[in-house]
């Protein structure tokens, strides 16, 4: 499990116990069953959560139905309703706990009302948003640039808890590829030791 108070004080060291304190003021501790959900397509939330404990994904449901997973989010990972955050429009995702869930919940817009009195909050706001979008053009790249087995030799190498955790049919859909095809590269790859 990650301590947040540990997790913050390590990932933003030039925040003071007076800036952790104004930030634990407006936290609260959530926790999800297996199968929970904590956004869900349509819902306008600005909630952000930090996992401590747990695993959750970001999917969306294509229209014929299938689910399409774009985002895992596990201990000491930040996840959230972006659309919603970002461009004040319903959640076109859902987040939901693949195991049960620890996280503590922030709500965006009195996080950012903190930033526009603390520098040293605003510095942590800013550093959160800059992490977030080299993941996003990590994650781009990797779709753009490599076959769906260099992907999973990626994810292999860099995430191999994830392989442990989650069905391999949300790995595949995180791929960009059936089960089908996942089980071959699985196979292809076991070979080639």
């Amino acid at each position: 499990m990650v301590d947040f108070q540990n997790f913050v004080s390590t990932r933003f060291s030039f925040l003071t116990e007076q800036d952790l304190q104004q930030v634990a003021e407006i936290l609260e501790l959530k926790q999800l069953k297996a199968g929970e959900v904590f956004i869900r397509e349509g819902d306008l939330t600005y909630k952000l959560a930090l996992v401590l404990e747990g695993l959750l994904r970001n999917f969306h449901f294509t229209e014929n139905g299938d689910e399409k997973t774009v985002l895992f989010s596990w201990e000491g990972e930040i996840v959230g309703g972006y659309n919603c955050i970002f461009h004040n429009q319903p959640a076109k995702e859902n987040v939901e706990a693949l195991e049960p869930t620890t996280m503590v919940v922030i709500n965006y817009h009195d996080f950012t009302k903190l930033t526009q009195k603390n520098p040293r909050l605003l510095q942590a706001h800013l550093t959160f948003l800059e992490q977030a979008f080299v993941e996003a053009i990590k994650r781009i790249d990797d779709f753009t640039l490599n076959s769906p087995e260099e992907r999973y030799i990626r994810l292999l190498k860099e995430k191999p808890f994830l392989l442990q955790r989650v069905p391999q049919k949300h790995l595949a859909s995180f791929l960009g590829i059936t089960h089908i095809s996942l089980s071959r590269i699985r196979k292809r790859i076991s070979t080639k030791k």
